[in-house]
């Protein structure tokens, strides 16, 4: 009896050795571990995002950190990013955490789209000088767990396939990225146009050529045109469009030759005054217009749209 008890704990103590070198070799052999925290991303720290998307575009867009804002830039054109906008793609940088191994060698980097020439470079500059390279390629959807989120592209996940600096493994990160990062230059600008908080306004001005112009004013009696008694249905619903409007059309290379054809101010409490100038183009349909909630661009409408919206006629708000 002694003899088998003996022989017992023999055993127990040579199994239990096994187990703990076995797990002493696997924590201290770097080539059986995945470092998931080999990409660390400091959000806080980032100053500069370049994008260079994939072959058939040779532009690089660029993104830079200012002091109050951030700015993209691409070639000679440069622009205030929609703190929206900076916020999805600073999101993104924080997905790029290692799930899985995918493949150990460059050979595999076509197959998932991570060559020179089809990957999505992203370089990312910190502020404390560290960079950051991501090349960012095939996207793999995941098929949906419910039928509701068949139809629900809120419930639609994947992962995307990347790889990191040199190194030539293939990893895959949770979520598309690729689609997040792949957008094109305008996607990414402020085109916020006008922003005005309905109930502030007191007055608008409308300057148009061959002083055929006229103010809109809020007396305690109501909204007159010239001193006559406005429609306040009419000028309702005209405030209305002026509560929000964005536009995507940037005019980049419109340069105004002489003072602007159309002018509209809008004056009231607890606002700065909003100066919105038009300018007429080559031909009667293009307009080019400058808001000043963005002062920095010039947007294009035609003689149909935006334009007709705001610049209407006087006898557009009496009944």
């Amino acid at each position: 009896m002694k003899l088998n008890n003996k022989l017992l704990l023999g055993v127990l103590v040579g199994l239990g050795l096994v187990f703990f070198g076995t797990n002493y070799l696997k924590k201290n052999n770097s080539k059986t571990l995945l470092k998931t925290n080999m990409v660390v991303i400091d959000t806080a720290k980032v100053s500069k995002i370049h994008i260079k998307k994939s072959t058939g575009y040779t532009q690089e867009m660029i993104f830079s950190k200012k002091i109050n804002n951030w700015e993209v830039s691409q070639e000679t054109v440069s622009s205030k990013v929609k703190k929206t906008q900076i916020k999805t793609l600073l999101d993104a940088l924080k997905q790029f955490k290692i799930e899985r191994l995918v493949a150990k060698s460059n050979k595999k980097w076509e197959t998932y789209r991570l060559t020179d020439s089809s990957a999505t470079k992203v370089t990312i500059e910190e502020n404390n000088g560290k960079k950051t390279i991501a090349y960012l390629g095939k996207v793999k959807h995941d098929p949906p767990k419910n039928q509701y989120n068949q139809y629900n592209r809120f419930g639609v996940s994947g992962e995307t396939y990347v790889r990191f600096n040199n190194d030539p493994n293939v990893y895959a990160v949770k979520g598309m990225l690729t689609s997040t990062f792949n957008r094109n230059f305008n996607s990414w600008r402020n085109s916020d146009f006008l922003k005005v908080d309905n109930k502030d306004v007191t007055k608008i001005q409308f300057d148009y050529p061959k002083d055929e112009g006229f103010s809109l004013i809020k007396k305690e009696t109501g909204w007159t045109v010239n001193e006559r008694n406005a429609d306040s249905t009419k000028v309702a619903q005209y405030l209305n469009t002026l509560s929000f409007k964005s536009n995507s059309k940037f005019a980049d290379a419109f340069a105004p030759s002489s003072q602007a054809d159309y002018k509209l101010k809008i004056e009231g409490n607890n606002m700065n005054a909003i100066i919105i100038e038009a300018y007429k183009g080559t031909t009667d349909e293009k307009i080019y217009l400058k808001s000043a909630l963005n002062p920095d661009v010039f947007f294009e409408s035609d003689s149909t749209g935006v334009f007709k919206e705001l610049f209407v006629s006087k006898t557009s708000f009496i009944n």
